[in-house]
């Protein structure tokens, strides 16, 4: 076979060299300018892919703009009622503060006027003692003045005087007060206490009344230094009588029927110290609480 194809191409005449090696040359341009143009198509693709890149990441960036646009607004809402809100907060607070600022105000207004009123009750009970005791004193020189006037015109001037200074009653047995104190007792044979008698006489330190049936109120008020009470015949007390008598440990009161006052106002009111009370009902209103013991 292959000294067969070998003697045809032998036979082949040599003008057909020719005719093939001139086609050659015609058809190599043809060859070479697809191959340019290929390079040239192949760049053209090169030249519009970053074009494609381009609008795809401007697509991205648009949607990463409208995801921006759209935080942003959603910030901006946020802060706004945030704003909202704290203004609403900062009128509240500032509405508070200036309503405690006028609680407190009006706190110390009133903390004033009982100061004030603490201080006008005690200048007050004190120039009523002093009123009493001159109303005391008047009415003895004025039975005094009697009787001499009625003994001198009867008897003469000694005689008369004589009866006089006789028939004259101890005030301090009659209606006590803190200047019957003497040596810080008081021993009275009187059967009343009037209202506000010894009033924070601070003098007392012991008190006996074995005649006395009726205390009137506020007789003992804030007398801070005696620390028992004998009074074996009292039946009635009135309120407040012995209130803040801070020494005040015991107290003696078999036969009491009535204490007056009630809270703050009872008769033993302030008296911290108390410690026991001897009385034969500790069921009446206003006795001290857990303090009594019957005999």
């Amino acid at each position: 076979m292959i000294s067969q194809l070998a003697s045809l191409m032998l036979a082949i005449p040599m003008g057909l060299d020719k005719t093939l090696s001139a086609l050659h040359d015609k058809l190599s341009p043809s060859i070479h300018a697809k191959a340019a143009l290929d390079a040239q198509v192949a760049m053209l693709a090169e030249m519009n892919a970053p074009n494609r890149r381009s609008k795809a990441m401007e697509k991205t960036l648009g949607l990463q703009e409208s995801i921006h646009d759209a935080a942003k607004s959603n910030a901006s809402s946020s802060l706004s009622t945030s704003y909202n809100a704290y203004n609403i907060l900062k009128q509240e607070c500032v509405g508070c503060k200036v309503a405690e600022d006028a609680l407190v105000s009006q706190l110390e207004v009133v903390i004033s006027l009982h100061t004030t009123a603490d201080e006008k009750l005690t200048e007050y009970n004190s120039a009523k003692a002093d009123a009493e005791e001159a109303s005391t004193k008047a009415a003895s020189l004025e039975e005094e003045r009697d009787q001499k006037c009625a003994g001198e015109a009867g008897n003469g001037g000694d005689e008369a005087t004589t009866t006089t200074t006789t028939g004259t009653p101890d005030p301090c047995d009659t209606t006590p007060d803190c200047n019957c104190v003497k040596d810080g007792k008081l021993e009275t044979q009187a059967t009343e206490i009037g209202e506000n008698a010894f009033n924070q006489c601070g003098a007392l330190t012991s008190v006996v009344m074995p005649q006395v049936t009726k205390i009137a109120g506020r007789a003992f008020y804030d007398c801070g230094a005696f620390t028992s009470v004998v009074m074996p015949q009292v039946t009635k007390i009135g309120q407040s009588a012995f209130r803040k008598c801070g020494a005040l440990t015991s107290v003696v009161m078999p036969e009491v029927t009535e204490l007056g006052g009630a809270g703050s106002a009872s008769a033993f009111f302030g008296c911290d110290a108390l410690t026991s009370v001897q009385a034969n009902d500790c069921g009446i209103d206003n006795m001290p609480p857990n303090k009594c013991q019957s005999p």
